[in-house]
């Protein structure tokens, strides 16, 4: 317990300072929006080595403390065949720890995440609406109309190519209500000039939400996005009352959908 709560704290640190480094290197520069993914991914990376570098120097420490107990064990038992058979269990036990650390390390964001969310309410009312958000997400803006969420898919999600790569992609959603959308010059999710992938249509009160897969085409800087595992994904109400935006990994825009279809509504 005290390593993990060390480590989440490590990141955090690591998050804060990186952040830090990346306003004074970028505040001024036309690049800022295409490396502030970077902050997400050196603190990843940083993090992942760590804790490598902290488990292989634990790791004769662990074996000789297991070992030891195993022997103050073995004397006490009288019995041949039980000590054997401990003996042997026992030596599989020897591994448990490097494979709870392999698993563990493949899920470091989730993992923050989870950490995160053990001091603050997942629930959040805006408006009429209330809005559960997962566990494993870190809440980055939340106010009394407007809901943002993000997350970074750990190794064993995405795989340690993309970490290899720098090109860990961070999801993020964002959800509010629009509380004069008669009063908006154009509708909350413009098709012109995009290209719709898919569409899907839920239930959402008394009327119905629908949420349109988009690649936006720009006629300056091209299409976006550009990577097939990357989605942007728009959703608004019938009415224009309600508006949901998902950008990031497409393996976690089902979560986006999921949040949407368990909203419930505060009388």
């Amino acid at each position: 317990m005290i390593e993990i709560v060390t480590f989440v704290l490590a990141y955090l640190l690591l998050f804060k300072g990186f952040e830090f480094l990346w306003y004074i290197c970028y505040r001024s520069s036309y690049l800022a929006a295409s490396t502030e993914d970077l902050v997400i991914v050196a603190t990843n990376v940083f993090i992942f080595v760590a804790f490598l570098i902290y488990r292989h120097r634990t790791h004769k420490s662990r074996i000789a403390a297991d070992a030891e107990k195993w022997l103050q064990m073995r004397l006490r038992k009288q019995d041949s065949l039980v000590a054997a058979r401990r003996k042997k269990l026992h030596a599989r036990l020897l591994w448990a720890p490097s494979v709870l650390t392999l698993v563990a390390s493949a899920f470091i964001p989730e993992a923050i995440g989870v950490g995160g969310n053990l001091f603050v309410s997942r629930t959040t009312n805006l408006a009429k609406y209330r809005i559960h958000t997962p566990i494993t997400w870190i809440i980055g803006s939340r106010t009394d109309s407007y809901l943002s969420v993000m997350t970074v898919p750990g190794i064993g999600r995405i795989g340690l190519r993309r970490y290899w790569h720098l090109d860990v992609p961070m999801s993020e959603m964002v959800l509010f209500p629009v509380p004069h959308p008669e009063e908006q010059l154009v509708r909350n999710v413009v098709l012109d000039d995009a290209t719709v992938l898919e569409k899907h249509s839920f239930p959402f009160g008394d009327e119905t939400l629908t949420c349109w897969d988009l690649i936006q085409n720009n006629p300056f800087v091209g299409p976006s996005p550009t990577d097939p595992s990357i989605a942007e994904i728009d959703c608004t109400t019938e009415s224009d009352h309600f508006y949901a935006h998902f950008f990031g990994w497409r393996g976690d825009s089902h979560v986006f959908y999921q949040i949407i279809q368990d909203i419930t509504f505060v009388k």
